[in-house]
């Protein structure tokens, strides 16, 4: 086996930086978890990329506002341009059809187009996935 084609073996502990700006160490079995980004923290984030330890120490700071004026420790949500009502339907950026559910969440709907109930298995509601079993059995 050429050395190019072979696969490397993590070892617990293991540390790298993942394409997405943070550090990673693997647990061992087949998960890497995110690290603090505190600077030579290797605690494992827990909230908002910090570790219990940091993050209690800046909400501290924030509370007595001695911590960054920028730096915000809620999670943001994001500010809806539109006022969706329950049942609402849209396509979204897979093409996919959803619907709202009158909270916070689109639910993806039936591949069947004239269909409206929400999907369960392979992106099908349950009569729909067992028709297609059906059909493909027969």
């Amino acid at each position: 086996m050429s050395a190019s084609l072979a696969t490397r073996v993590y070892q617990r502990g293991d540390v790298r930086w993942n394409a997405k700006g943070y550090y990673e160490r693997y647990d061992g079995r087949k998960y890497w978890r995110k690290l603090c980004i505190v600077e030579n923290c290797s605690k494992r984030a827990k909230t908002l990329s910090w570790c219990k330890r940091h993050y209690t120490e800046e909400k501290q700071k924030q509370e007595r506002g001695e911590s960054d004026p920028n730096l915000c420790l809620e999670p943001q949500r994001r500010q809806s341009k539109h006022n969706y009502q329950r049942y609402d339907i849209r396509i979204n950026k897979k093409g996919i059809r959803e619907q709202f559910d009158g909270k916070d969440h689109w639910r993806g709907l039936c591949l069947i187009p004239t269909c409206t109930k929400r999907a369960k298995k392979l992106a099908f509601c349950k009569r729909h996935f067992t028709e297609q079993i059906k059909q493909e059995t027969n």
